[in-house]
């Protein structure tokens, strides 16, 4: 039997439905470290997404940054975006423990909310469509796991609200596109949050089937030894009948 399985031989392994985790504290922790491996690759992968694409970014800045902005100062904020984004996915090579992982993760997600939405101020005050990598930014971000819903729900909740504040209090636009930037945030919070709680779900779920599983596999070869076991103290014991009768049929006969 696995090592998880065994721990987890008898414990309360069901799931809360609205936090979206185990109620058992041991099970909880035992399930994450299944999936920290997995988890770090995810986030370095993420982390190399974000620098690939600022890099790219950058090319079209001129296009929309205000001219006071540039070109010193945001070339530093996207420069600084990268280089944080590369220490941190190399970073991550060297964690070993699941909670310094998540706080890590946690600590990237507010650097990286606040570095867009400082990017945001440098642009013209009538350009909104940057709204849309904050929309991708949230649902990738729920849709990854990386974080247990309640602290997701924190993080985007925050992030969106951070970042209708600076649209606006910086930006010059109509009500009605006030009103797009409210529903888009809305639809990506609403449709990250159920796809975050199903994705937690099931992934819960397939693990209490596997640790189930591990756990009868146990059970039936634990119970197979016995059966052996009990076939060969039979066996034993018609052999040493048959012994004691020879001995005895050899004994008459004498």
């Amino acid at each position: 039997m696995g090592a998880f399985a065994a721990k987890l031989l008898n414990k309360d392994m069901s799931i809360a439905r609205y936090a979206c985790q185990f109620n058992s504290v041991q099970v909880e922790q035992a399930f994450l470290q299944t999936k920290f491996e997995q988890d770090k690759k995810i986030a370095q992968f993420l982390c190399f997404v974000i620098a690939i694409v600022t890099v790219l970014v950058t090319f079209f800045d001129k296009m929309i940054i205000q001219a006071s902005f540039w070109p010193d100062i945001s070339l530093i904020g996207r420069a600084i975006t990268v280089f944080v984004c590369l220490l941190s996915a190399l970073s991550l090579r060297y964690i070993k423990t699941d909670p310094l992982l998540r706080l890590g993760i946690a600590i990237f997600m507010v650097f990286l909310i606040l570095n867009m939405q400082f990017m945001v101020i440098t642009y013209e005050r009538g350009y909104i469509l940057h709204m849309f990598f904050d929309v991708i930014i949230l649902i990738t971000f729920y849709f990854s796991t990386l974080l247990s819903l309640k602290v997701s729900v924190a993080l985007g909740v925050t992030y969106s609200v951070f970042a209708i504040f600076v649209i606006y209090f910086f930006k010059d636009i109509t009500s009605h596109s006030f009103y797009m930037v409210l529903l888009a945030h809305l639809a990506a919070n609403l449709a990250g949050m159920i796809m975050a709680a199903h994705t937690h779900l099931i992934r819960r779920e397939l693990f209490v089937r596997n640790t189930q599983l591990a756990q009868l596999a146990h059970e039936m070869k634990i119970q197979a030894l016995k059966d052996s076991l009990n076939c060969l103290t039979a066996a034993l014991l018609i052999m040493l009948m048959k012994s004691t009768n020879g001995s005895l049929s050899s004994n008459k006969v004498s």
